[in-house]
Parts: C-alpha cells; sequence; structure tokens
C-alpha cells in the first residue's frame, strides 16, 4: 500500500520554534516547510496544499506592526477547509482560545509554555501530546 507523505507548513517569527517543530516532525515522517513571516506564509499557502499548518498567534512582520496568527487561520479555513490548523501562542488567552477553535475552525489552541494547563484551562505545550495531535491531523 502507497502512503503518501504529509506536508506541513510551520509559520513562526521565532527561530527556535521553528527550529525545535521542524526538527520533531521531520523525525515523525513529514516534509515541512517554514514560513517567518505572514507575507510568507500566505505565499506558500497559495501555491501549495499541506495537510496541517501550525501558526503562531503572533507574527512580527518587517513592517514593523504585528499580524494575528488568526487572520492566517481565517485565510486558511476559507481556502482548505479540510487542512489541519494549529494555534501556538505565547501570549495564551481563553478568549482568543474560543474564537480560534470556534469561530475560525483551528484543532487546537496552544500555550508555548512548558507542559501542564496554565490557569485559565489552556493547554501547554507538551512535545510529545503535539506529535499524537498532528498524527491524528494527518490521519486519511
Amino acid at each position: 500500500m502507497n502512503q503518501q507523505v504529509k506536508k506541513i507548513l510551520v509559520v513562526d517569527d521565532y527561530p527556535n520554534w521553528r527550529d525545535l517543530l521542524q526538527h520533531v516532525l521531520e523525525g515523525e515522517g513529514y516534509v515541512v516547510q517554514v514560513a517567518v513571516s505572514h507575507l510568507e506564509a500566505i505565499t506558500k499557502l497559495e501555491k501549495e496544499k499541506f495537510d496541517v499548518v501550525i501558526l503562531d498567534m503572533r507574527l512580527v512582520d518587517a513592517e514593523t506592526y504585528n499580524v494575528q496568527g488568526m487572520d492566517l487561520l481565517k485565510r486558511l479555513k476559507k481556502k482548505a477547509p479540510n487542512t489541519g490548523a494549529v494555534i501556538l501562542t505565547g501570549y495564551p488567552d481563553l478568549s482568543q482560545k474560543e474564537k480560534a477553535i470556534g469561530q475560525y475552525g483551528a484543532d487546537a489552541y496552544l500555550s508555548k509554555s512548558p507542559e501542564g494547563k496554565d490557569n485559565s484551562g489552556i493547554d501547554n505545550f507538551d512535545i510529545d501530546a503535539f506529535s499524537d495531535l498532528v498524527a491524528s491531523l494527518t490521519q486519511d
């Protein structure tokens, strides 16, 4: 049986997070592309189809303004509603989580803080749970 390799786009302006996520996901057998800015992510999303997109909530472009990953999420779900989407954030907020999942269709909203849950009930980043989440989003 020929199983197609799954493609993932990681969008984050912090090199350490991009590198970590790319390393983990490639180690799991995925083809991973990265985007460092809102504009680069839009370009990649227009040209290619991805199975899962990992979006940093707050992106800082060269134009010196903050562009929310939520904007990319809305664009992604409008163009490719079946693509898995995970929001990562260093600034967890329950109302943003509800908006990302309930209104815009994200599959998960994770804090970049270490394992566990923060006091608002948002899941913190756990590399094993993250890998399991991506695996569940890439199953046919």
